[in-house]
């Protein structure tokens, strides 16, 4: 059948079967040749499946791939009484462990004094970090420098992943507060008001669309929060990813997931998430 012939029938169907107007009748021609949907009338689904789904995604992928490469991890925690203590062994082990440990921490120093000074949010903070946190940083760092050689010297090998895991945790909680440095916490797009955060925190595990408590007007989760927060959250599953190559234990692995987890989901959730007017694709 030819486009024209196809056309004229639904103009005639049109005309004996429906009064619209000439306008009406157009726009309804021109939305089924195109395929063109209105973003308003569509999704029925009234469940939070973006946010559901995709943080089962992310758990059972961290899941899969910490039990393929950590399956060894195990037999630390079984013989913790029969640990080599780094006491027995020649020097280069203690001080492998101590430039570790000691880098990590003067890394994650250095990465909260720069992200609470690059914060938006904390700018009433900014003066009382400057004179008052920073001297005390620099100061506690250089005087950790002996005991912790000397502790690494003492502790067990399984203490000291349990110090380094501490550590990469800290300075993914610092990663993710550097993220949203910048952000402000989700408002409607119709009236402006922001959202607590308690209203935030039920918002984000209800469903797809709402309606903001202020002006009852209809709000979509925007596509931009849902790329910002996949994109957010790599650096720490790649963390984790990398810490089962070096034999650390699971549960190990999995408390710092946990830690991770309360604190993007109760806190940095509140400026990741955000609201558009119109339904949007999902990715």
């Amino acid at each position: 059948m030819e486009m024209n012939d196809f056309k004229e029938k639904w103009k005639k169907e049109l005309d004996s079967n429906f009064q619209f107007s000439q306008e009406e009748k157009s726009q309804i021609l021109k939305n089924v040749m195109t395929g063109q949907k209105q973003n308003n009338k569509i999704h029925n689904r009234n469940w939070a499946y973006p946010f559901v789904l995709g943080g089962f995604a992310i758990i059972g992928a961290f899941l899969l791939l910490v039990t393929i490469y950590n399956h060894r991890s195990y037999s630390d925690m079984t013989t913790v009484a029969d640990s080599v203590q780094l006491t027995n062994v020649a020097f280069s082990p203690t001080l492998f462990w101590f430039l570790i440990i000691y880098g990590l921490t003067g890394f994650a120093i250095t990465a909260l004094i720069f992200t609470i000074l690059n914060t938006t949010r904390w700018r009433n903070l900014k003066k009382y970090a400057q004179i008052k946190f920073l001297p005390w940083f620099i100061f506690t760092y250089i005087l950790i420098s002996v005991p912790t050689y000397l502790i690494v010297d003492i502790l067990q090998i399984l203490f000291l992943k349990l110090w380094v895991v501490l550590i990469i945790t800290a300075l993914n909680c610092i990663y993710l507060l550097w993220c949203i440095r910048h952000r402000k916490q989700a408002a409607c797009p119709h009236c402006g008001n922001r959202f607590t955060s308690k209203k935030i925190f039920s918002m984000s595990w209800n469903s797809y669309r709402t309606k903001c408590e202020y002006c009852n007007e209809r709000i979509y989760h925007s596509t931009a929060a849902k790329k910002s927060n996949s994109a957010m959250i790599t650096v720490p599953l790649l963390t984790f990813f990398t810490l089962s190559f070096f034999q650390i234990p699971f549960p190990f692995i999995m408390l710092s997931f946990l830690v991770i987890s309360f604190l993007f989901n109760l806190y940095i959730t509140k400026f990741t998430i955000s609201y558009s007017k119109e339904d949007e694709p999902l990715w």
